[in-house]
Formats: structure tokens, sequence, C-alpha cells
């Protein structure tokens, strides 16, 4: 009785140790050139949009319990480190917020945050990045980015030039997809 108790928790985690390693598409390496894509070239803007900004500033704040009187000295973390431009990514007809987090204090060597926010009342609500758990809602690269004009399930394709890699919509998250022979990370 016994053995197949055993039995029965191995398979049960044996299932769930593939389901969660089960991603939607695999990584095709192929033969294309990020600057050959088609698509909005994400420009981040660091000194308009304010209210977006703020809104921004408060999300981060609490998804990282960071206390702004507690800064670093050398890199606080400031409204003005964020980068941010707006495209329809969804295709719903209202922009989202693209933001990149430039600061060299939350920033390594696989880049900075990036993160696509949908706008909901007087609050932001960010895409997920990555379906396999636990999921994330920044994405480290650098500011390179841009929404392709090809659509996945009703989403853009987003390519990021740094890495030449394609993320694509599963339909609960963006994916990577695609990465580029010529990448050179």
């Amino acid at each position: 009785m016994l053995i197949l108790r055993n039995t029965g928790l191995f398979a049960l985690l044996l299932i769930f140790l593939v389901w969660n390693s089960f991603s939607v598409y695999a990584v095709n390496q192929e033969n294309f050139s990020f600057e050959q894509l088609k698509g909005y070239q994400v420009n981040f803007d660091y000194d308009n949009y304010p209210e977006e900004r703020g809104m921004i500033y408060k999300f981060y704040l609490s998804r990282y319990n960071y206390n702004p009187d507690e800064t670093s000295i050398n890199f606080p973390f400031l409204e003005s480190n964020l980068g941010i431009d707006f495209f329809d990514v969804d295709n719903d007809g209202k922009k989202e917020i693209l933001v990149y987090l430039n600061n060299p204090g939350w920033c390594g060597s696989a880049g900075c945050n990036f993160d696509i926010f949908k706008t909901e009342r007087d609050t932001v609500v960010p895409y997920t990045w990555g379906c396999k758990q636990p999921y994330t809602t920044s994405l480290n690269v650098y500011d390179n980015v841009k929404i392709l004009e090809t659509n996945t399930k009703g989403y853009h394709d987003i390519g990021f030039g740094e890495y030449e890699t394609i993320w694509k919509w599963s339909g609960k998250c963006y994916e990577m997809v695609s990465k580029s022979y010529n990448a050179s990370r």
C-alpha cells in the first residue's frame, strides 16, 4: 500500500513538473535582423506625461515595498527614471503605457525593467511576461523595443533589439518565441 501511495505521489509530482515546464511556444532560432522587423520603434519619454508617470511610480513603490525616504544616495528612485510611451498593444482602441525604468541602481547586465500597463480607472495593471511560474510582470531588457506589425491572438508581437528576440501573446502572457541566429546574447 505504501508503494502505491508513493507511486501516486511520484506520478502527481511528475505531472506537476511537466505541466509547469510546458510552454505554449518553443523558442525558434531564426535568421532575422531586428532592424528588418516592421513596426513601431518605441521612444521612451522621460519628461512628459506626469499623470501616467505618477501612477506607474506608485505601482513600483508598492510592488517593491520601496521607501523613497531611504533611497540610495547614489541611485535614488525618481519619477524621472520612468521612460514612457504609448501603444495599443491589444488592439482594443486604448493605448497601453509602455514603461522603461532607467536607473543604474535597478538595472543589471540584462538591462532595466520594461513593463506594459493597462489603465483601469485611477490605477495601472501590468501585463505578464513568461507563462512559466512564477510569472513576472517586468522583463529586463535594453531600451531598443519595437511593437511589431504582426499580431498573435489579437495582440501585437514585440521585438527586443539587444537580444534580437520576438515575444508573442499566448492568450494569458507574452512568451519569447524567436531568437535570431545573429543575437549576441
